[in-house]
């Protein structure tokens, strides 16, 4: 699993949102030198809306 949980296995988000998505995540590790499980996790959440 990737970690976008439930977005992942609903469906709710199409292929081109998950490419972004892990280039978001790749940026923030490897470019910002943020831990990979920190990078998903905001991700995931400002995916649910809940950027703040």
């Amino acid at each position: 699993m990737n970690g976008l949980g439930r977005y992942e296995e609903s469906g709710q988000l199409d292929h081109d949102v998950r490419m972004r998505l892990d280039e978001v995540v790749s940026d923030l590790v490897f470019v910002r030198d943020v831990d990979y499980d920190v990078a998903w996790r905001a991700v995931r959440r400002v995916a649910r809306g809940g950027g703040r």
